[in-house]
């Protein structure tokens, strides 16, 4: 599974997560002791699972990504759980949610919207996404979301046989048996492509993109150049920021869209094995540990 700032998480070793949102430091560093690893995120902050428990960083935790933000996430930070070996874990906004051992479901933070409000489940979930409105699970092949259940938020398809949930911003993405299916209030990304079958995506606002077999596939919104899609071997992993999107693939790390100005040299990573974008900056997990590269400048750093 993976952290997202949590958009999602896929679980591909035994205990690291890392969970990112807003890469808005001009370098920060982590250096966890590496076995298994996650990597997701969004606009605010990251966190980092590791043989402690799990550890947030910015958006109101041991620093502020930017005033802006100040103390926007504080209860969710404060409150990070001690769990150590989480088997998924997702986070947005100011809620987050992770996968024991146990594959038992567990969500804490703050939510005026029905997030924390984790129903009682038939079996051992799987996977979990959080969007700003929703927060969806998997337990038996089958979709059970909550939140806000106003459409077009809470109007979830019908789905056959779920075998993996994205979300972020307002949408989620769910793959099926019968493929790759979107919905929530960005109809842009509700028109989804025909994808068969889907081993990374990731969305923001209202630009999604997917790696299909070695091939990025990018739908929505493109202000800001994300479709434009350059020549890519063999993708592995995909992550969408605001105004650029990034994928590691044979190559290395390669980007396209609205890049930022001294963002810093991503061709330094020399074997990248996730990331994540925020509105300004990228964050990079190695084996080594993660570093976040922004053209912000920050009074605190950690």
């Amino acid at each position: 599974m993976s952290v997202k700032f949590w958009i999602n998480c896929f679980w591909l070793g035994t205990s690291f997560v890392v969970c990112l949102a807003n890469a808005n430091s001009s370098q920060f560093s982590y250096n966890p002791a590496l076995n298994g690893y996650f990597l997701e995120g969004d606009l605010q902050s990251f966190c980092v699972s590791d043989d402690e428990g799990i550890k947030c960083f910015g958006g109101g935790g041991p620093f502020n990504w930017a005033d802006s933000y100040s103390g926007l996430q504080q209860e969710l930070w404060t409150s990070a759980p001690s769990e150590i070996d989480p088997r998924a874990l997702s986070v947005a906004y100011k809620v987050g949610c992770f996968i024991n051992n146990l594959r038992e479901l567990n969500c804490w933070g703050q939510s005026d919207s029905g997030l924390l409000d984790v129903p009682t489940f038939g079996g051992k979930v799987r996977d979990v996404a959080i969007s700003d409105r929703n927060v969806c699970a998997i337990t038996n092949f089958e979709l059970t979301c909550w939140g806000v259940k106003n459409p077009p938020y809470g109007t979830v398809p019908r789905l056959d046989k779920v075998i993996r949930i994205f979300g972020g911003g307002d949408s989620m993405c769910a793959l099926d048996s019968t493929g790759l299916v979107c919905w929530g209030a960005v109809e842009q990304i509700n028109e989804t492509p025909s994808l068969s079958s889907v081993d990374d995506l990731s969305i923001k606002y209202k630009t999604a993109c997917a790696i299909n077999a070695g091939e990025v596939t990018c739908w929505g919104d493109n202000t800001y150049g994300l479709l434009n899609v350059p020549a890519i071997i063999n993708a592995k992993r995909i992550a969408v920021g605001v105004y650029f999107a990034c994928a590691i693939a044979e190559e290395g790390i390669v980007c396209w869209g609205t890049l930022p100005e001294e963002l810093g040299d991503i061709s330094a990573f020399e074997n990248p094995l996730d990331l994540i974008l925020g509105a300004s900056g990228l964050c990079v997990l190695e084996v080594q540990g993660v570093t976040c590269l922004s053209n912000r400048n920050l009074e605190k750093t950690p």
